[in-house]
C-alpha cells in the first residue's frame, strides 16, 4: 500500500488516497527487461505477492470480477532514474521506454494505472500506417 498523487489523480481518487502498489520486474532468463509499476484502487488491496507470483495482474482481477475492457497508453522515452539503471543494468547515458497506462472496466471507471520503463535498446516500435 503507499500514496501517489499521479496515480490517484488517474484512478479519480482524492489525494493521498492509500492504494494497492505493485512493483515488479520482468525478465527474459536473468537479462532484466523492464520495471514496472502499478497503482490500484484500495478495493484491491487483497491481492498479494504470491498471488502475483502466481498469476497476472489482470487474470487476477478478473478472478474478482473486474474486467478491463479499455485502455489507454501513452508511450514515450527519456533518460532512466539511478535505480531504473541499475536494476535495468543500463550504462549511461542509456535511455528508456516509457509507456503509462490508464484502464477502465465497462462502466468506465479507472481501475489500474500503470507506469513502466522497459529497456529501449531491447524493444523496436513498428507501425504500418495505410491510406488507402
Amino acid at each position: 500500500m503507499g500514496t501517489d498523487e499521479r496515480a490517484a489523480a488517474a484512478l479519480d481518487l482524492e489525494p493521498g488516497t492509500e492504494m494497492l502498489t505493485v512493483v515488479r520486474v520482468r525478465s527474459a532468463g536473468d537479462q532484466p527487461l523492464a520495471i514496472m509499476h502499478n497503482w490500484l484502487p484500495p478495493a484491491h488491496s487483497e491481492i498479494t505477492r504470491e498471488d502475483l507470483q502466481e498469476q497476472g495482474l489482470y487474470a487476477l482481477l478478473r478472478k474478482r470480477g473486474v474486467r478491463p475492457v479499455v485502455a489507454q497508453q501513452s508511450i514515450g522515452a527519456r533518460m532512466p532514474t539511478a535505480a531504473e539503471r541499475r536494476a535495468l543494468g543500463l550504462r549511461s547515458g542509456q535511455p528508456v521506454l516509457t509507456m503509462t497506462r490508464m484502464a477502465f472496466d465497462a462502466s468506465g471507471a479507472a481501475i489500474e494505472f500503470g507506469d513502466h520503463a522497459y529497456r529501449a535498446l531491447d524493444y523496436t516500435i513498428d507501425l504500418m500506417l495505410d491510406e488507402r
